[in-house]
C-alpha cells in the first residue's frame, strides 16, 4: 500500500468519526426533545401505549386508554364514546362548554347494543348543557369527577346498568327555565352512588337533587 492510499483511508476514518460525533451531539437531542402526541385515530401496535386527547370534538371509536394533557374549552359536545372498553383519565384537567345549548361534556351512547367497560375519572366538566350523558351503557365507573354549573344536568343516565359513581362532586347544575338536575337516572338498574358531594342543583323553587 502506498503513501497516498494510507492518507485516503485516514481521511475516510476521520470523516466517519466526525459524522458519528455530529449525530450524537446534534441529532439525538433533537429527537429526544420532540413532543410526541398520539392521535385518537391512529393505530397503535403496542396496546400499553395511551391515546392523548389534544383537540376537540373527539369521537372515540377505538378501545383503549385516553388521557387529557391540558384543559380546554369547547362549544360542542367534546368527547363522544361509541365503543366499549374505553378509559378516560382527565389527569385533573377541565373542559368548559361555554353554556352551549345541546352540548355535552362526555357523551357515552350505545346504538343497537350496550357499550360496556367504560371508565371516566379525574376530570372537571363545567358549563355544558349536560356534563355526562350515558345511554345504553353497562359496567361503567365514574370517579373523582366534578360536574359543575351545567344547565340541564350534571349526570344523566338512561337505559343503563351496573354503574359505580363514587367520590364525585355534582354542584350548581341548574337553569331558570326547566330547573335542571344534579343527577337524573331513568329506566336503569344496579346504579351505585357512594361518597359524592351533591348540592346546589335544580331551580330554587324545585327540590334539589
Amino acid at each position: 500500500m502506498n503513501m497516498r492510499q494510507e492518507i485516503s483511508w485516514e481521511k475516510q476514518i476521520t470523516y466517519l468519526a466526525l459524522g458519528a460525533l455530529w449525530i450524537t451531539l446534534f441529532l439525538f437531542p433533537i429527537i429526544a426533545s420532540a413532543d410526541v402526541n398520539i392521535s385518537v385515530n391512529e393505530s397503535v401496535d403496542d396496546e400499553s401505549n395511551p391515546f392523548i386527547i389534544d383537540k376537540f370534538p373527539v369521537i372515540i371509536e377505538k378501545p383503549g386508554d385516553y388521557y387529557l394533557t391540558s384543559s380546554f374549552t369547547s362549544n360542542n359536545t367534546s368527547i363522544s364514546i361509541r365503543t366499549s372498553d374505553v378509559s378516560i383519565n382527565g389527569m385533573g384537567n377541565s373542559i368548559g362548554g361555554n353554556y352551549s345549548a345541546g352540548a355535552i361534556g362526555i357523551d357515552v351512547a350505545g346504538s343497537l347494543i350496550q357499550l360496556q367497560n367504560i371508565t371516566l375519572k379525574n376530570i372537571t366538566l363545567q358549563e355544558f348543557d349536560i356534563g355526562i350523558n350515558c345511554d345504553l351503557v353497562s359496567d361503567c365507573s365514574i370517579s373523582n369527577v366534578s360536574l359543575i354549573s351545567n344547565l340541564r344536568a350534571g349526570f344523566q343516565a338512561a337505559n343503563s346498568s351496573s354503574f359505580l359513581f363514587t367520590d364525585n362532586k355534582v354542584k350548581k347544575n341548574y337553569n331558570d327555565v326547566t330547573g335542571g338536575y344534579g343527577i337524573t337516572v331513568t329506566n336503569s338498574h344496579n346504579m351505585i352512588f357512594k361518597n359524592n358531594l351533591v348540592n346546589g342543583n335544580g331551580k330554587s323553587d324545585k327540590s334539589k337533587s
